[in-house]
């Protein structure tokens, strides 16, 4: 007898300090059969569904809440015995006529002594953390809507500004003057097409570069009118860049696509430009190959000379902190350009980071 009362006494012990866990826990805590009857429930329990001192143990949740609530509680219960896995979920709760956020985590309970089946579950009060997270987003999509409309603007005053030039272009009568105005009306729809590129993508700070090239080049093409015929093929690696990156790489792109035009052909020609984009583990090797005249004899000892546009690759080439190459080929000209891919964020700080160097 001696021992069967030290033992009860040891398990009342037990219960009462598991009592005093649960009650000072601050997620609410409970345990159904599954009729629905409260086999326990903790302080926090009772706070959260503002019960008070009403006896909750041995009660039914029919006992105790409205009846949409009720049935709530028995569904979840059902589903979790039949499935006899953990469920955890979030769920819009009506709380004594307040509507509030609950996460709720419940799990089976196989062989209990003295009961088959029965549920256990926890639950926080989420109402808050729900509520900011509404405000983010909605701070977040406003923030969105400022920088797509920034591009969109800043988009449109370049295309006024280039159509001005182009208008000017047309009416030049000098023809170096006019290739002058017809290279810097280019060079601005190129930073214009990727203002427009980025206000229609999902992202502010990364742009799909194999979709977009094919963009930008043909935006070169209409900017010339030339009059060679020129067909166009490519082969990409799906490409995604940061905006530093991807603007040099663009301008660079408006440059090489510019001088195959003004010189790889004559007026009346018809040619075949074949541009490639590969990613290699992280190493972007981009490179532009056109079947026209070639490179001229004296083209190393021309090339920095009275050409800007050779000075503009060098420049960008240096901000991508990348390896260029003209070759020539039978026939024609491969221009390839080879850099690692960076993860700088932002606006400017990838192109700055390398200028500093």
């Amino acid at each position: 007898m001696s021992e069967l009362v030290e033992t009860e006494e040891r398990s009342e012990r037990h219960r009462q300090l598991l009592k005093k866990v649960a009650d000072n826990a601050w997620s609410a805590t409970w345990i159904r059969d599954d009729s629905g009857t409260f086999m326990f429930v903790n302080e926090a329990f009772k706070k959260l569904y503002q019960l008070g001192d009403q006896q909750v143990t041995d009660s039914k949740a029919d006992d105790l809440f409205d009846e949409d609530t009720a049935s709530e509680m028995k569904a979840m219960d059902k589903e979790v015995l039949e499935s006899g896995d953990r469920v955890e979920f979030e769920k819009e709760f009506n709380v004594v006529g307040e509507k509030k956020y609950l996460k709720f985590s419940l799990f089976p309970i196989f062989d209990a002594p003295g009961d088959e089946k029965l549920v256990g579950g926890v639950a926080f009060d989420i109402t808050g953390e729900k509520e900011s997270r509404s405000l983010l987003e909605e701070s977040v999509k406003e923030k969105e809507t400022l920088l797509m409309e920034i591009h969109h603007r800043v988009k449109n005053n370049l295309a006024v500004v280039s159509g001005m030039m182009q208008l000017q272009a047309f009416k030049e009568r000098n023809k170096k003057v006019q290739e002058k105005l017809l290279d810097s009306t280019s060079r601005i729809k190129t930073m214009a097409t990727i203002h427009e590129l980025l206000y229609k993508s999902s992202s502010f700070t990364n742009l799909k570069f194999d979709e977009d090239i094919k963009s930008l080049i043909s935006s070169i093409k209409e900017t010339y009118q030339s009059s060679v015929d020129l067909g166009i093929s490519y082969d990409l690696d799906s490409v995604e860049l940061n905006i530093n990156q991807a603007i040099p790489c663009s301008l660079i792109v408006n440059e090489v696509v510019t001088n195959v035009l003004k010189h790889a052909y004559d007026d009346g020609d018809s040619g075949t430009l074949q541009v490639t984009l590969n990613d290699k583990e992280g190493d972007i090797v981009m490179k532009i190959r056109d079947d026209g005249k070639g490179l001229p004899d004296d083209f190393e000892e021309r090339k920095g000379e009275d050409s800007l546009g050779m000075v503009l690759i060098d420049t960008l080439a240096q901000q991508l902190d990348a390896e260029y190459y003209y070759t020539s080929m039978d026939p024609g000209v491969e221009f390839k350009l080879t850099f690692e891919k960076g993860e700088a964020k932002g606006t400017g700080s990838y192109v700055n980071e390398k200028s500093a160097r």
